[in-house]
């Protein structure tokens, strides 16, 4: 299942390397744009518009994996973030996996000098930015209202789960900083430098640098939280 799905980027790949795909999104434009789509290339794919707070739609224990790919974005109640991994988990089977990312309470500073420095003189964003000093968890403006959450608070949200962890890593590495500088070079010297990427994104100490942060977990047997 890919939960907040969206238009199906991910579905839509997924399911050309043959993988049997079912979209779940809160938006139902989404998943017809999806579904019309999958249509349009000739894949299987099953689409559903939900609340990824209430899956009863599905039955327990029906999916191998559980793409988590976009919904802790938005949720910015505790409480909710919760509630969607233990559905996420009913309808997981034992010993599947769950990929959970989340958006780092760095990310938004990397993308301010990044794309536009001088937001530090607005005084609306520098408050955001001032935020970073308290050092907590924060509801703040990206794309939507997001929630940004600190790197070293990622495992500890998972303990309450029966889950075993996997991975816990940096998605863009080190080389979101610089991507624009990459994308100019050749494939070659691209390709290079993702492998290497590749070997440091697991690294707790490179966690600082990530704009997502994606959790790997697999399911503990016999467990339905």
């Amino acid at each position: 299942m890919d939960l907040g799905g969206g238009p199906g980027k991910y579905s839509l790949y997924l399911a050309q390397q043959g993988c049997d795909v079912t979209l779940a999104d809160l938006s139902q434009k989404n998943v017809d744009f999806a579904l019309n789509k999958a249509k349009e290339l000739n894949l299987p794919l099953t689409g559903f518009c939900v609340d990824g707070r209430e899956l009863s739609i599905f039955d327990d224990g029906q999916f191998d994996h559980v793409l988590c790919m976009g919904p802790m974005y938005h949720l910015k109640d505790e409480h909710d973030r919760v509630k969607l991994i233990e559905e996420c988990l009913k309808k997981l089977k034992p010993n599947g996996s769950i990929f959970v990312a989340f958006v780092s309470s760095y990310s938004f500073v990397w993308d301010y000098l990044i794309r536009n420095p001088e937001l530090i003189m607005n005084d609306e964003r520098k408050s955001e930015l001032n935020v970073m000093l308290d050092d907590v968890n924060f509801i703040g403006k990206g794309f939507t209202d997001n929630f940004f959450i600190r790197p070293k608070d990622v495992l500890p949200f998972f303990e309450q789960f029966s889950l075993e962890k996997m991975h816990l890593l940096n998605c863009e590495s080190f080389l979101y900083l610089r991507e624009a500088e990459l994308l100019k070079q050749s494939e070659e010297v691209v390709s290079a430098w993702l492998d290497f990427a590749e070997q440091v994104c697991e690294r707790e100490d490179m966690l600082s640098f990530a704009e997502h942060i994606m959790y790997i977990g697999k399911k503990i047997e016999g467990s339905m939280r």
